[in-house]
Order: C-alpha cells, then structure tokens, then sequence
C-alpha cells in the first residue's frame, strides 16, 4: 500500500524507482485500473507495459486497456489499441472498426494497418466495407508497412527462400520496401545479402537510399 501511494509523488524520479518494485509484484486488477487513471504519463505508460507482461496470468488486468485506449497520449492509446489486437480480446474487431473513424490519423491508420495485416474474414470484411466508403487512409502505404513488417520476421525465422525475399523487397519501387531490406541487411550481417545490397548501390543511383544506409550502418557502430 505505501510503495503504490509513491507513484503519486510529484517527483519523477522516485517513481521511476517505485516502478522497478512494482514490475516484480502481482497487481490486482482494480489496482492496475488505477494506475491507468493516473494523473502521470509515465505511470499509465508502465501499467501499460505491466497489463502486455501479465495479462496470460490474470486477464482481469485487460480491463484497464479500455480506459488507456482513451489515453490523452496519443503514444500510449497506440499501444493500447495494439495490446487490445494482440491480446485477442473478444471485441477487438470493434474496437478497430471504430478507430479507423478516429479523430487522431495515427490510430485510423494504425487500425488499418493491423485490419491489413490480419487473415481472419473478419477483418477482411472490416477494411472492404470501410474501404468503399473512407479515403482517410494510405491504404497502399500500409500495405507496404505490412510487407515490410514480414521482412523482419521472414529474417528472423529464416524459412527456406528467405534471401529471395529480401533481394525482392530491396529492388521494390517501394522506399519503405527497400529501407526494410537494408534494415534486414545490415542487422544480420549475411555475406549474400551484403554482396546483394553492394552489387544493387553499384548499379543503381540512389543518393536516399544510400544516406539510409549509411544512417543504419552509424546506428550500429554506436
């Protein structure tokens, strides 16, 4: 009771110390509500964190998603919104269909973004029926932000091919395409690949595209 009353000191600092206490201990579920409606961004923002860490052992905490996705940061109803797809919470759909109509065109965008992305027929019927009648989203973009995302996890997974595929997302016309194969390129260090991108900048004059590389090639030195 007293380490949870700290989370409401004016100092910042000494929060951030109480939340490495918290982190470690199991938060009921009207507590974590609590903390969701707290005055301090850094606090809703790790009730956030704890909810995505804990809500296998006690999906009660789900609960406090539905206020946090009404967060006045936009960054932590972003990440409300993505728990609440992520967690397959039962009206996710819903909840999605109705923020590809929100306000923020961060959370239209992200809504689309994880309606494309998705298999389900649900979802499927979602984006057709709000296709037909919004234009308020980069349809073509998220798409490309999807393929993008699969990149990454193709890399990560390695499956048979997986070099193909990224030769093919660097000689996409899509900048976000190519930017993502260079990602992948440079993280994992794979001589083909490496071998790939030389022989492409060799071949093709791409002044963005080769700062991009540099960019990466300085963000991992460091």
């Amino acid at each position: 009771g007293q380490l949870l009353a700290l989370v409401k000191d004016d100092s910042s600092r000494l929060r951030q110390l109480v939340f490495k206490y918290l982190v470690r201990m199991k938060l009921s579920a009207d507590t974590v509500s609590k903390l969701a409606l707290s005055d301090y961004t850094d606090v809703r923002e790790f009730t956030m964190n704890f909810i995505l860490r804990n809500y296998h052992r006690d999906a009660a905490i789900l609960d406090a998603l539905y206020d946090l996705i009404l967060d006045e940061e936009i960054k932590i109803r972003l990440i409300a919104i993505k728990a609440i797809w992520q967690c397959l919470t039962e009206d996710r759909y819903d909840i999605l269909e109705q923020s590809l109509t929100d306000n923020e065109p961060d959370v239209r965008n992200l809504a689309a973004q994880l309606l494309l992305g998705s298999s389900d027929p649900a979802a499927k019927k979602i984006m057709a029926k709000f296709m037909a009648t919004n234009k308020t989203v980069d349809i073509k973009f998220l798409r490309e932000l999807n393929l993008a995302s699969e990149l990454h996890k193709i890399a990560k997974a390695r499956p048979e091919g997986w070099r193909t595929k990224v030769i093919a997302a660097l000689n996409n016309k899509s900048m976000t395409l190519k930017k993502a194969a260079i990602d992948v390129i440079i993280t994992i260090r794979d001589p083909q690949l490496v071998n790939s991108l030389r022989e492409y900048l060799d071949n093709n004059i791409n002044e963005d595209l080769q700062n991009y590389l540099y960019k990466k090639i300085s963000e991992e030195r460091e």
